[in-house]
């Protein structure tokens, strides 16, 4: 920013004190905050957008400060609307409080209609505690182009919750084979096992559970040749989407029974033939 646009500003500031105060009862404000999100986890943005509602018609100045909590959020911008960039905008953070003034030099690009005039981009910590975090938001200081004080201060609190971490369990709570029983016994703790399946089974599903916003995912289903082993890997990713786990299955097939051999049928006895008699002399 130039030094004449400075000096322009300190004058304003120091003509404030003296300006006329044009005020009503039971003031409705003219600017008003919300956020793009109510809540959110570790990483994610939300942007708090100030809107003007253009009810005082053409602004000469206002200030806006916002508050919020340095120990889970992380400002990193602000966007100003094309009306704003007409004018002078100054914006400078410190940890916790961002604040804004918008001047309109020239006149003719004062901003006068409804619009989304500053949009500040916050984003949350890693680590952030979970629970309820507030901006406080405040608009003042709202002069006309005379200039009067308009009154119609903001005074605005926006919650916003934070959620308990993804959770990094990547364990499946139960595993049970379609046929056939697991050695040993599932456990979430142990990784490998073994089945065996007889050889008329040709393809094996598994019901597993994967911890709460886990998900599971099997490399087979099909089974190898009878008399082989088979090896079946369950991948659990947690619901962080990074810590994983992997199960171990190694299921037997058993070789095709030999089909018995066919009794070899007793031959009936040869009937013994009857003596022929002896013809009479």
């Amino acid at each position: 920013m130039g030094r004449r646009t400075m000096g322009f500003l300190l004058a304003l500031c120091l003509l404030w004190g003296m300006l006329p105060w044009q005020a009503a009862a039971a003031e409705e404000t003219a600017f008003y905050g919300t956020l793009t999100a109510r809540e959110g986890k570790d990483g994610d943005a939300v942007d708090l957008i100030l809107s003007y509602d253009g009810s005082l018609g053409k602004i000469g100045t206002f200030l806006v400060e916002i508050q919020y909590d340095e120990g889970r959020f992380q400002y990193q911008r602000v966007r100003e609307s094309e009306t704003l960039q007409a004018g002078v905008t100054t914006t400078a953070a410190s940890p916790g409080q961002v604040a804004t003034v918008y001047t309109a030099f020239p006149h003719e690009d004062a901003l006068e209609l409804p619009e989304e005039s500053l949009t500040y981009r916050f984003q949350l910590l890693e680590g952030a505690a979970p629970g309820e975090a507030d901006f406080q938001v405040a608009v003042y200081d709202i002069v006309d182009l005379t200039p009067v004080y308009l009154g119609h201060d903001t005074s605005q609190t926006l919650t916003y919750t934070v959620l308990e971490p993804p959770s990094g369990d990547a364990t499946l709570r139960s595993l049970l084979p379609e046929t056939g029983e697991l050695v040993p016994d599932f456990s979430p703790d142990r990784l490998t096992y073994h089945l065996t399946v007889p050889y008329e089974v040709k393809q094996l599903t598994f019901l597993a559970e994967p911890a709460p916003g886990a998900s599971c995912r099997v490399n087979r289903k099909n089974l190898g040749s009878g008399g082989s082993e088979t090896e079946f890997r369950f991948t659990v990713t947690a619901e962080d989407g990074k810590t994983k786990q992997e199960y171990t299955v190694l299921v037997y097939r058993e070789e095709k029974a030999e089909p018995s051999p066919t009794p070899t049928p007793t031959p009936k006895p040869t009937p013994t033939p009857k003596p022929t008699p002896t013809p009479k002399p």
